[in-house]
């Protein structure tokens, strides 16, 4: 099923992040603009050491099996650490294309039936144009904005390791909106 699927990944990052902490886990290609800046590079014993302070961070927001968190965020180490920490807590990460039309990205926002959301400063300041929003939490990945907390305070400074929940079979895994053009 697709939990089976989602707790076997999490379980293979995380014996991947025992055996060899040393080895590259994730590398992110840096642009800004057109032009590219290097890579961001995490190896699997320091993924685990954030992750394990991001599940710290989620558990602190009152997040629980089953909530759903709208994931404002280009693909950066962060928002691949904070996938796989909502992943693994059981928490079901919204996708939304920001590729679509600003009405779909509305709607989409509003059936997501999200609890909280989370992303970088630079989308969430602008959360004030997306009335869906309005009732959200919002905390950024990077820095805080009016409107918006800076959720770095709340990642633990000691780092157990990181978890992974069971889950029912029939318990949502990942919800992803889009424009079918991407």
């Amino acid at each position: 099923t697709r939990n089976s699927l989602m707790i076997y990944v999490c379980t293979r990052i995380f014996a991947a992040c025992q055996l060899h902490p040393e080895r590259l886990a994730l590398s992110i290609p840096q642009m800004h603009g057109l032009h590219y800046q290097g890579e961001e590079n995490v190896s699997y014993g320091e993924l685990a050491e954030r992750c394990a302070k991001m599940q710290h961070a989620l558990k602190k927001l009152g997040l629980t099996t089953g909530d759903r968190v709208l994931i404002l965020a280009r693909p950066q180490v962060q928002t691949y650490v904070l996938m796989l920490a909502l992943l693994s807590l059981g928490l079901v990460p919204v996708l939304i294309d920001r590729g679509m039309s600003r009405q779909r990205i509305l709607a989409s926002i509003r059936v997501s039936r999200a609890k909280i959301a989370i992303g970088e400063v630079a989308v969430l300041r602008l959360w004030w144009l997306f009335p869906p929003l309005w009732k959200l939490p919002r905390y950024a990945l990077n820095g805080h904005a009016n409107g918006v907390k800076d959720l770095r305070p709340l990642l633990s400074k000691i780092a157990d390791t990181p978890e992974c929940e069971l889950l029912t079979p029939s318990a949502h895994g990942l919800i992803t909106f889009t424009s079918g053009s991407t």
